[in-house]
């Protein structure tokens, strides 16, 4: 057995046990639920490069993203102050131009978003433009989170272009699907 399917082995058997606990913790507490989701469906990214395959088709994975009902519904108001808090910002380090996000104008995503976060835990709930600082925190964790996707994303692309099975650009010839790597977001 090769090191890849003893860590693919290893993984599953964590998984498994992983939804067998949530499974008996909600037949204890009385909770009814549907079983434990299962994140082998959803292709998740685990260390040490292992294949996992991504078994959903796009149609599904976006059957599976409930945009609508599991986020607008949840935070109306909140997405309302998001979105003043993108127009702001934009006016304030784009001004006279139209609604865009200028990456350039800043890289310290976390830091922004963590110095409202202390803003708030002291008890300040707006900033000095009349904007709440959960706000900015949000709209500041939102580009940190848009960046690492977009950064996995192109790193799965590579990835498959590098290790695709017999490819002449020096793969190798045992790839068997979209390989999980660890990308360093700037």
């Amino acid at each position: 057995m090769k090191e890849t399917d003893k860590q693919i082995e290893k993984y599953n058997t964590e998984v498994d046990e992983y939804n067998t606990m949530i499974d008996q913790r909600n037949e204890a507490h009385g909770i009814c639920a549907p079983s434990s989701i299962d994140v082998r469906k959803y292709g998740a990214v685990i260390d040490d490069a292992v294949d996992v395959p991504f078994t959903l088709d796009v149609a599904q994975q976006r059957k599976n993203t409930p945009l609508y009902s599991g986020v607008r519904v949840y935070f109306p108001d909140a997405l309302e102050a998001l979105a003043r808090v993108s127009l702001i910002g934009n006016d304030q380090h784009n001004p006279g131009t139209p609604l865009h996000w200028d990456r350039s104008k800043s890289g310290d995503e976390l830091d922004s978003a963590d110095r409202h976060l202390n803003d708030r835990a002291k008890g300040i709930v707006f900033d000095t433009d009349g904007q709440r600082h959960l706000a900015k925190a949000m709209w500041r964790i939102g580009a940190a989170l848009q960046k690492e996707i977009e950064a996995q994303r192109a790193a799965d692309l590579l990835s498959e272009t590098l290790y695709a099975k017999g490819s002449d650009k020096g793969g190798d010839p045992n790839y068997s699907g979209a390989q999980a790597i660890n990308v360093k977001v700037e």
